[in-house]
């Protein structure tokens, strides 16, 4: 139904203005950016009483409502109306009932309005630049304007009132309710853009307001409602403020207000289907009854999400596994929550993960040993991808050659192992803001190593350091160590966070475990486990570097279950 009413025909129909919760909260009296003197208030204040001076019509811009036996939807005019609602009050009328949905204390503010004098009006609105609701500040505002430009005798405001009432007028959109939260995103696209976590809570909200068809509309079942959508609200709200901590976001590397919650559930219930707030409505949806079982079903999800984050064991291994995981991030997440109690199931993934393999080289089944034709039907597997790391670790330059990255990612996965079994093996997180921001620091430093190069020496950065053998304990002969050992082979390097990189520089191992253990000094390295029982040596030189060097390869060699050697075969 679309016709012109005026004001008065508006408020006649004796129906509860409903300001639902999709919307976004009273800002009139904002100032103007193109016109710093006058705000909405006072340009409405100012239209209106020119007209009334002039006694012409008055046409508004047009209301789009859902309208029902008892209540009137707002979508498009709610600004409008939360205006006229404080106008009406402080010209003494009093023929208005508001529903303001998008936050109790503010439905509070506004009801509490009823049945107060221009005087207790005026002591309720007291401006406070501290006031903890943003609308709740404006409604205060918009009435000492309005107390301001209508400080007239009372005669004068009974005229100015049935002026407003009669010769207000504007175009009046009647919607079907089942259309309300598409048409007011419409509406609103070329403004305040909402986004899919918002229109879902809206919609939800809405079904379960919805009464049964066999429902009688009476006090009990009104008050049930209400108190399940509270519930509902204060639940969403709760998991907002959640995805919303920056340790949270941080992690799961998302910044919507919701997080992965909307989009996982979704696509755990459609088989990973394209996530959208209409595939979401139309596929889940449906009526009351779908929309209060899948808001148990993002409840209980939510609860896993809390689940794997809190456990410090499991957060270390989904850390590690999600890091540079690209579109196997969904797989994995999903994998940790449906094995949260299958911690060995996760040590198993966050292990291959370590290395680079694929979620689906993960979990695919192995393929039979010997088999001539395997890896032309199976591709690379994940023992493939373990014997091409270890061959890259083991390599004599490791530092800024192929086995670089495999070093960082490894050596933050043994900073993992080694947190798990903190605290009487519960774990302990690990800060993976260190690998974000890490570095690969020799323990021995570069500058103090050296190698014949012709008839010259040169440093670990193959700068020139003359053609006389350097002498001192503080320098390595590269030329001394074993075939695949150099101050840049896995055995001289650790993570560190680049932070702490000009801290340590060309300094001598004894000035970097100084600087390490000087706990009267900020050092965010000392968040690496491994790395702190590298510096506990009491010495760094040619045999320490050996002996990591062993050790390190030969653990790998275990874990992985492969060996060197079979590995060195296959590249002879």
């Amino acid at each position: 139904m679309n016709k012109l009413i005026s004001l008065k025909e508006y408020l006649d129909k004796g129906k509860t203005f409903v300001i639902p919760n999709y919307q976004r909260g009273y800002i009139w009296g904002k100032s103007n950016k193109s016109d710093k003197d006058k705000n909405s208030v006072e340009f409405i204040l100012d239209t209106k009483i020119d007209g009334f001076s002039k006694q012409t019509d008055i046409f508004l811009q047009g209301v789009t409502v859902s309208e029902s036996d008892t209540n009137i939807e707002l979508i498009d005019g709610q600004q409008r109306t939360v205006f006229f609602y404080l106008f009406l009050h402080y010209m003494g009328y009093k023929h208005i009932k508001i529903k303001y949905d998008i936050r109790k204390e503010s439905e509070n503010f506004l009801n509490n309005l009823n049945g107060k004098d221009e005087e207790e009006l005026l002591c309720l609105s007291v401006e406070n630049s501290k006031e903890e609701y943003q609308d709740i500040f404006f409604f205060k505002k918009t009435l000492c304007i309005i107390s301001t430009k209508v400080n007239w005798e009372a005669k004068k405001k009974e005229d100015l009132l049935s002026y407003l009432l009669e010769r207000i007028k504007f175009l009046y959109i009647d919607i079907p309710k089942e259309k309300a939260i598409k048409t007011f995103t419409m509406m609103n696209g070329s403004k305040a853009i909402m986004l899919p976590e918002e229109l879902i809570k809206a919609e939800m909200l809405r079904q379960v307001s919805l009464s049964s068809s066999h429902e009688d509309r009476n006090s009990t079942i009104e008050w049930d409602i209400n108190a399940l959508r509270s519930r509902y609200a204060r639940e969403w709200d709760r998991w907002l403020y959640w995805w919303n901590r920056l340790d949270v976001r941080y992690f799961f590397k998302d910044k919507r207000p919701m997080g992965l919650l909307l989009e996982y559930y979704y696509r755990r219930c459609k088989n990973g289907k394209v996530f959208s707030f209409e595939a979401f409505k139309t596929g889940l949806l449906s009526d009351k009854k779908s929309t209060k079982k899948h808001f148990r079903g993002i409840r209980i999800l939510q609860k896993s999400f809390e689940d794997i984050y809190n456990n410090p064991i499991i957060y270390n291994l989904l850390g590690i596994s999600i890091k540079d995981s690209g579109e196997d991030k969904y797989k994995i997440i999903n994998y940790f929550i449906d094995n949260k109690h299958n911690i060995d199931k996760l040590k198993n993934c966050a292990k291959w993960r370590a290395i680079g393999a694929t979620f689906k080289q993960i979990t695919e089944i192995p393929r039979v040993k010997n088999e001539e034709d395997a890896k032309e039907k199976n591709g690379e597997s994940k023992e493939d991808k373990a014997q091409m790391v270890l061959d890259a670790l083991s390599h004599k330059f490791v530092y800024n050659f192929d086995g670089d990255g495999f070093a960082r990612k490894y050596l933050l996965y043994l900073n993992v192992l080694t947190n798990n079994e903190a605290n009487d093996k519960k774990g302990r997180k690990i800060n993976f803001s260190v690998f974000d921001n890490q570095s690969l620091e020799h323990i021995h430093p570069k500058s103090k190593v050296f190698h014949l190069n012709g008839k010259e020496y040169k440093d670990g950065n193959d700068a020139p350091i003359g053609d006389c053998r350097p002498c001192g304990d503080e320098w390595l002969d590269r030329d001394e160590c074993p075939k695949d050992i150099s101050e840049h082979s896995i055995g001289n390097l650790v993570l560190l966070d680049k932070s702490n990189n000009s801290q340590l520089g060309n300094k001598t191992f004894k000035e970097k475990k100084k600087i390490f253990f000087d706990l009267t000094k900020t050092f965010r390295s000392r968040d690496l486990p491994h790395t702190i029982s590298v510096f506990a040596n009491d010495k760094w030189d040619k045999d320490e570097i050996i002996e990591n060097q062993k050790k390190i390869i030969s653990e790998f060699e275990k874990h992985y279950e492969i060996n060197l050697s079979t590995n060195k075969q296959d590249h002879e």
